[in-house]
């Protein structure tokens, strides 16, 4: 059908007004469910600050992290990414998240959007370990210990208890290594049984992990942090290690376990491909 030229306009003006409404929901979403602290990582110069959504915690890129690459949000055009090269020691730098580490003992939920195809180098997502000693450590990572493929959780709390959650691609596991963005969700719930006290998602899906306990049959407690917590990178008591090779985006940190809903809802609002599975 041919559009006159005040008909061509409206049609314009309405895919400019839906594709802003859709760009704004992944955000909406996520600050629904009031996280602690949000990074969405859309800085245009590194030298910025890294803009926390809920305003309490912004960070500091170090080392010339790549920003302004494409980002995971499709129903955003205009999202934008960080990306880490392993090779310059790249990472970002948050504060110490205030009353964040105390509150996980109640739960926690950590989730971002990940994009890589370096499964063999041992590289941080996040973490923190407090000192002086060994009480709560806080960390994500990808092949531990040469353990390729693995991406594992890892929580030492005040008892010196460890906790490992491991997932590895395969199976019924959706493969994260294939160099296309996926949505990742760390959640643990101290109401959770067995292995449901830890749960991975990715892309919405949960995912079947391995959970270690090392200590007695007791729920973790946790204090806050008092070294600063790291994107990128460990920072093991002020010694940097295990750097990121790959992108993120849209990182955020909740106080509590979201549930298989939020999850899904935060991911079906970012506009990627849905899997046409529901969590299990």
């Amino acid at each position: 059908m041919k559009l006159f030229p005040l008909t061509q306009t409206i049609a314009v003006l309405l895919t400019v007004l839906t594709s802003a409404a859709l760009a704004d929901n992944y955000k909406d979403a996520v600050l629904r469910d009031k996280p602690f602290a949000y990074y969405r990582l859309n800085e245009s110069d590194s030298s910025q600050p890294v803009l926390d959504e809920v305003g309490n915690n912004a960070g500091t890129f170090q080392n010339g992290v790549s920003v302004g690459t494409s980002g995971a949000i499709i129903h955003d055009p205009e999202n934008k990414a960080a990306s880490f090269a392993r090779d310059n020691n790249q990472s970002i730098q948050l504060t110490t998240f205030g009353k964040f580490g105390s509150s996980m003992t109640g739960g926690f939920t950590v989730e971002y959007w990940l994009k890589t195809v370096n499964f063999t180098d041992h590289q941080t997502i996040f973490g923190t370990a407090n000192g002086p000693g060994f009480i709560t450590d806080f960390l994500s990572d990808i092949a531990y210990r040469g353990e390729k493929k693995r991406l594992r959780l890892y929580i030492r709390d005040n008892h010196e208890d460890r906790f490992e959650a491991e997932f590895y691609p395969g199976g019924r596991n959706i493969n994260i290594y294939d160099g296309a963005w996926h949505y990742i969700a760390q959640v643990y719930s101290p109401r959770g049984g067995g292995n449901n006290k830890v749960v991975f998602y990715v892309d919405g899906i949960r995912q079947t992990i391995t959970l270690i306990h090392k200590g007695p049959p007791r729920n973790p407690v946790f204090s806050d942090f008092n070294n600063p917590l790291s994107v990128g990178v460990m920072d093991l008591r002020g010694t940097e290690s295990d750097h990121l090779d790959g992108s993120l985006d849209e990182m955020a940190f909740y106080t509590s376990a979201l549930s298989p809903e939020q999850i899904m809802s935060h991911y079906r609002a970012s506009g990627a491909a849905d899997h046409m599975r529901f969590p299990r």
